[in-house]
């Protein structure tokens, strides 16, 4: 069994996303999922939708909810950064650029 972390985890849409990949994976089910952010009510949204995963498709699999870095951290086989720097302005250059070039 593998440890996976996600750093910044209150990234729920892409959290979701990635967890619901890592379930559907047979090899992975069998994982300890730690998830981390520094926000405590978004990482609530995202354990709780965890732990719906767990109970429906992954009833071996271990979720874990933490604030502490070095806490997730620990014993972890595979770690994912999943912060926004620059918040909502920065996010939209990635999406206005790639337009001003045709790139959707």
């Amino acid at each position: 069994m593998c440890k996976i972390v996600f750093i910044g985890a209150g990234s729920v849409v892409f959290a979701s996303r990635l967890l619901t990949d890592i379930v559907y994976h047979p090899e992975l089910r069998d994982s300890t999922i730690a998830l981390m952010d520094i926000d405590p009510e978004r990482l609530k949204v995202i354990s709780e939708f965890a732990n719906v995963l767990k109970l429906k498709y992954a009833p071996n699999m271990e979720i874990e909810s933490t604030l502490n870095r070095r806490e997730a951290l620990k014993d972890a086989d595979y770690v994912i950064i999943m912060i926004q720097v620059g918040g909502l302005e920065a996010f939209e250059l990635d999406i206005s650029i790639p337009l001003k070039y045709g790139v959707n």
